[in-house]
């Protein structure tokens, strides 16, 4: 399988800048993709260990992801027309670590991750499309009017630019709004009961 690498961040901000910064590069990325007229072809058809489909378009399903063997995950057994490839992140001071890109088709739906203290395992899965769906409706694209009793009220601190919730009782799962209409929640001291009922959800981070 091919693989690309993306520019992330230095070690010491994987857990901050690298979030944002390698999904922003992933993006132009994804665009490049989209006008390519290569389709990854390697299907998956080998079972997973409890012998059934793994349901990528569920994001409590996502999570049997995570701590897998990044190889192990490309023997399960996916829904029809979902396909994978391998990709490498880089940091700037050049560290490398493995992804793995999930296709239906030609459009990306997610990706996976691994880290660079150890590039086996995966620790991070990014949602990208909202074909894949939590519980009361989360997903790519939902408003925070619709969504906004599932997620914490703590607001955690980001990198200037980026506004991001987590979802009330699971700390693994982080929602990313777009604020280019707002760009005041991306500078720190927001309240709850400020936020814009109208923004919507952009990245779901899974980890």
């Amino acid at each position: 399988m091919g693989s690309y690498c993306i520019m992330a961040s230095t070690k010491s901000q994987y857990k901050s800048y690298s979030k944002m910064k390698a999904i922003t590069l992933l993006w132009l990325l994804i665009a490049c993709i989209g006008c390519s007229n290569s389709t990854p072809k390697n299907k998956i058809t080998a079972q997973d260990e409890a012998g059934s489909v793994l349901n990528v378009y569920n994001l409590d399903t996502l999570k049997l992801l995570l701590n897998r063997n990044i190889n192990e995950i490309k023997s399960f057994r996916y829904p029809m027309g979902i396909s994978l490839k391998d990709t490498v992140f880089e940091s700037e001071d050049e560290a490398q670590w493995k992804g793995v890109v999930f296709y239906n088709k030609s459009v990306v739906l997610l990706f996976v991750e691994t880290n660079w203290e150890n590039t086996s395992i995966v620790k991070r899965i990014t949602v990208l499309s909202s074909d894949i769906v939590g519980m009361k409706g989360l997903k790519i694209g939902a408003k925070f009017i619709d969504v906004k009793s599932d997620l914490s009220q703590t607001i955690p601190s980001y990198p200037d630019g980026y506004f991001g919730l987590k979802v009330k009782n699971d700390n693994q799962v982080t929602c990313f709004f777009n604020i280019s209409n707002n760009q005041n929640l991306g500078v720190g001291n927001v309240k709850f009961e400020t936020i814009p009922e109208d923004i919507v959800v952009e990245q779901i981070l899974i980890e």
